[in-house]
């Protein structure tokens, strides 16, 4: 398994080839959430309809993918959208 979040990089530099089906575990300390990917789309950096609060177990992922290095600024994000399925 390829990790999504690598240290030392600060970004998701793989969420790029995350597929709708596919499988995120995230830990929390020691405890482990395995989510199932729904839906992944590319938005403006001043979109945030992502932060709003959901009212289920909803993981919201998101990642600058076209990045003004220059600037230091965004110009796009991926936003991977995925649900929970089991928690440990």
């Amino acid at each position: 398994m390829t990790p999504i979040l690598t240290r030392g990089v600060g970004h998701f530099i793989y969420l790029e080839n995350l597929e709708s089906g596919d499988r995120v575990t995230v830990y929390a300390g020691e405890k482990a959430y395995s989510d199932s990917v729904l839906s992944k789309e590319s938005v403006e950096p001043a979109d945030v309809y992502m932060a709003h609060p959901k009212s289920d177990a909803t993981l919201i992922l998101p990642t600058c993918i076209n990045r003004d290095a220059e600037n230091r600024r965004c110009l796009e994000r991926l936003v991977v959208v995925a649900k929970l399925v089991e928690n440990g």
